[in-house]
């Protein structure tokens, strides 16, 4: 059915052809003819496919080169035609002569004189299969992928983004936003620094465009050349990374107000939640998880705004959750780490830790990796809340624990930076930077980058993280408290003094 008409008959001209010369090679002599039997019934006509489905397929060597040579002007023939447009008119189909009516073959127009048609000698015991079905089912498959390729665009890959049942601080366990690796060993350099004032939160990458906040209340949108697109003043600070939602961007204040900002700055509403907001929400398909900072956690309606549920022990939380699939997973200041139902908000298990969760958790398939603040890092089976391994690092864990394939790096706020196996918890390489560390590393392909900040200086490292090694040390002239960011080919990190410095290798 594929076919067209045209290269059906030209197939079946040179079938015909070859059939009557191998018949004129080996005649025999005519039988005495038979008296004409009775009319009998006509039997129902089969179609094209039951046909080819009782065809007997066995070729011998012979008929097989005959059948390619056939099929290989046929290619040829049609390669030249489909290169030539698609606009021509198409030629009028030739009722076919019997085969005793036929002179010559017809002439075929194509690049070059016609190839000579091949006399094959058959085996006189061997019962001749017909090649007509056989060349039918190749240039089906064939002809279909050659027109296909020729004539139907390829849809090129995009990447987009992970829609999906999971929600990780900063886009993924890596902490990187998705982004395309840029990073090498050599030290970026200076590209531009811009002034915005006010102690700056983390920053949110979405596509191009840079958004954060600081504690004076004034959400920025800025390119990756350093200008600002469009600023909102909000009702109190922003002390932690708005999140994307759609083309709304969605940011918290320590009022307790949360914002649904459209990308181009419009403010679409505002809801009060009720505490304040110091941590960045987890957003997922149409539904909010927030922390309030002494008011427990709440799940939140995207589209009316509505809450579904909620759950508020009294204690302090200050982490951003974790979601996959249908368990939402965050820990608090009383050492307590949850595991809740996303449709009802049931604490599904618990564990108590070594001490106070501000950390955001990660998931790494079938099970959450979190830290303490007691120094503790640990992986928990998602299922049941059991502990696969605890490790402790000494100190303070303020950030959250970024992994990469089996490897786990954390950042304590003495300075320490640890590689960590995932599968048993093993310490790998351990590098002090003498230097406070209040961010969450960040891997960008073979790279962890962490910032530090002490008196009025900070700085970013980048460690390889097979051996754990600094590779490059940028100094910054202020304490940095929040992790860098990598968009396009800059990297980038907002500093404690209120200017965002860019950074390039290019």
């Amino acid at each position: 059915k594929a076919l067209d008409e045209r290269m059906e008959a030209r197939i079946r001209y040179k079938a015909k052809e070859v059939e009557r010369i191998q018949v004129e090679t080996h005649r025999e002599p005519e039988p005495e003819p038979k008296p004409k039997p009775k009319p009998t019934p006509e039997p129902v006509k089969k179609t094209e496919e039951e046909e080819f489905e009782e065809e007997t397929l066995e070729l011998s060597p012979e008929e097989f080169e005959e059948a390619k040579e056939i099929l290989k002007e046929i290619v040829e023939e049609k390669a030249q035609e489909g290169l030539a447009g698609t606009n021509e008119e198409a030629a009028p189909i030739v009722e076919e002569p019997p085969p005793e009516a036929v002179e010559e073959l017809p002439k075929i127009s194509m690049k070059g004189p016609p190839k000579p048609v091949r006399r094959v000698t058959r085996k006189p015991s061997r019962k001749r299969v017909p090649v007509v079905a056989i060349i039918l089912g190749i240039i089906v498959a064939g002809g279909l992928g050659f027109l296909g390729y020729r004539f139907f665009p390829k849809k090129t890959a995009k990447i987009l983004p992970v829609a999906e049942q999971r929600y990780t601080f900063m886009g993924n366990p890596q902490h990187n936003y998705g982004t395309v690796a840029f990073i090498t060993e050599d030290m970026p350099k200076p590209a531009w620094t811009l002034d915005l004032g006010g102690i700056l939160s983390q920053p949110l990458i979405v596509g191009s465009s840079i958004y954060l906040g600081n504690e004076k209340g004034t959400l920025f949108c800025v390119d990756t050349s350093g200008r600002i697109l469009w600023s909102k003043t909000l009702a109190g600070g922003v002390l932690s990374a708005p999140v994307n939602y759609g083309e709304d961007v969605v940011a918290g204040t320590e009022n307790g107000l949360l914002y649904f900002i459209h990308n181009t700055g419009d403010i679409r509403t505002r809801m009060d939640i009720g505490g304040s907001i110091l941590s960045t929400p987890a957003v997922i398909k149409n539904r909010a998880y927030v922390t309030l900072f002494q008011k427990g956690i709440r799940a939140i309606n995207m589209e009316d705004k509505s809450t579904v549920w909620s759950y508020a022990p009294g204690d302090i939380f200050k982490s951003t959750p974790a979601v996959d699939g249908k368990m939402v997973f965050v820990g608090d200041f009383a050492r307590r780490f949850y595991a809740f139902s996303v449709k009802n908000g049931k604490i599904l298990w618990s564990f108590v830790s070594e001490g106070a969760i501000e950390a955001p958790p990660v998931v790494i398939d079938e099970s959450i990796v979190c830290a303490d603040n007691s120094g503790y890092v640990y992986r928990i089976r998602k299922e049941d809340g059991k502990i696969l391994w605890k490790t402790s690092t000494g100190n303070p864990i303020p950030g959250s624990p970024a992994v990469k394939d089996s490897l786990v790096v954390v950042a304590n706020s003495t300075g320490d930076v640890m590689g960590i196996s995932l599968v048993d918890g093993k310490v790998e390489w351990t590098f002090s930077t003498g230097s406070i560390i209040l961010s969450t590393p960040v891997i960008v392909d073979k790279f962890a980058l962490v910032t530090t900040g002490s008196g009025e200086f900070g700085e970013i490292y980048a460690f390889d993280i097979e051996t754990g090694k600094a590779v490059w040390v940028i100094p910054v002239p202020t304490p940095l408290d929040v992790s860098p960011v990598v968009v396009d080919k800059y990297l980038i990190v907002a500093g404690r003094n209120g200017q965002l410095f860019a950074y390039t290798t290019y």
